[in-house]
């Protein structure tokens, strides 16, 4: 079966099986039919076509509670392929993934801010060619982009990239004439949850909000196992929430908005410049490790600094609670590196401000997918157009 006809599949039945699979693999044909509500016979008939497709394979034995041993299937990890491209602040990392999104391969480059569109296209493009020529690219599935910014998901445009000052850049168009493959472009914090309702905390979970925590922040929202973007794409910008109107300008063109206060950009900004009023040496910026490792040294304006930071992510959660709804919250990005120091603080402030017992009792989880969430949901990114090619269309 050729790459490009995935998009094709002949049957809603065949897309809500092979979901199933990677959902709960390793999985019996019985336990498909029973949560698809799809006849025995027209499971095994989907799922033999998907073995002869070499996106599934019979795996081993599973428990029998009567008569034979159940076969269990699981996907493919051997054939197929996604390459992910993930843009973020400094650098874009390639990556090479299996049907399951386990990363095979990477590489990192540096990318710099006020390089022009064309200049800026082109070193991704270019990279992402020479990366991908140590691969087999018959068995190329898709090419999926997690960029920083506001982003046309519909279109395949970066709307505008903050930190990039790039505005109107059609990247999905430009990376699938190069390669002549299917590309999808989607914003890196809603590419993140992607990783965690497919792979992560959100995995059996219906309704759930993401908060990724890097230089600024961003987040995403899935409602009834649909990702929403909202009528504008903003969807999920939790990051530009206000929560002090005198507070400092934001790069979103407001004031005191949650990336202000909790970002690392304005964590660093703080502590450097305390570190510098108190006469000692500023912090390298963004060195995440020398932070972590200033706190376990218990430098006290690092950690007045993370406890505030804890008090502004526990009022932004609050709000999303009472907005919105949610069953769950995972937070990820850099600061996933702090859990052990923010979680119990962020759990405690959160259950202080909520109003109800139900919002008190919502789990709050740090991502367990480390550093590479998002390149984890650029690749899980091409898989979801497989399953549903126009899935973007149900989530206005």
């Amino acid at each position: 079966m050729a790459a490009g006809s995935f998009q094709t599949m002949k049957s809603t039945n065949k897309v809500a099986v092979l979901e199933q699979i990677f959902i709960g693999e390793p999985v019996s044909r019985a336990q498909i039919a029973k949560v698809t509500k799809l006849t025995p016979p027209t499971v095994s008939s989907m799922v033999k076509e998907l073995i002869d497709d070499g996106l599934v394979i019979e795996t081993t034995t599973g428990e029998s509670i009567g008569g034979r041993k159940p076969i269990l299937l699981s996907l493919n990890p051997y054939k197929f392929f996604s390459i992910g491209v993930h843009i973020a602040p400094n650098y874009f990392k390639l990556t090479q993934a299996n049907l399951r999104g386990v990363i095979l391969a990477e590489e990192t480059h540096e990318l710099f801010a006020g390089m022009n569109k064309d200049a800026f296209t082109e070193l991704l493009l270019e990279k992402t060619e020479m990366f991908m020529q140590q691969f087999d690219c018959k068995d190329l599935l898709g090419i999926g982009i997690a960029a920083h910014g506001i982003i046309d998901n519909k279109q395949g445009n970066v709307i505008f990239s903050p930190y990039y000052q790039l505005h109107d850049v059609a990247l999905q168009q430009e990376f699938e004439a190069r390669f002549d493959v299917p590309s999808y472009l989607e914003n890196d914090s809603r590419v993140m949850t992607w990783a965690e309702f497919w792979s992560g905390a959100g995995r059996y979970c219906d309704s759930f909000a993401t908060i990724k925590v890097d230089q600024g922040i961003g987040g995403g929202l899935v409602i009834n196992r649909q990702l929403i973007h909202g009528n504008s794409s903003v969807a999920g910008e939790f990051g530009h929430m206000t929560l002090d109107i005198h507070g400092e300008p934001c790069r979103c063109g407001n004031r005191g908005c949650l990336e202000t206060l909790a970002g690392f950009r304005a964590v660093f900004k703080r502590i450097n410049e305390r570190l510098t009023a108190s006469g000692l040496e500023p912090l390298p910026k963004y060195d995440y490790a020398r932070l972590q490792a200033e706190y376990e040294a218990g430098n006290e304006i690092v950690h007045d600094e993370f406890d505030k930071l804890a008090t502004y992510l526990s009022i932004g959660i609050v709000n999303i609670l009472h907005a919105i709804g949610s069953d769950l919250i995972v937070i990820g990005g850099q600061i996933s590196r702090f859990e052990p120091m923010l979680l119990p603080l962020i759990r405690e402030r959160v259950a202080a401000r909520a109003i109800t017992l139900e919002e008190r009792a919502v789990p709050i989880v740090f991502s367990q997918l480390g550093d590479d969430v998002v390149s984890i949901g650029a690749n899980i990114l091409v898989l979801r157009h497989i399953l549903e090619p126009d899935y973007m269309n149900h989530s206005d």
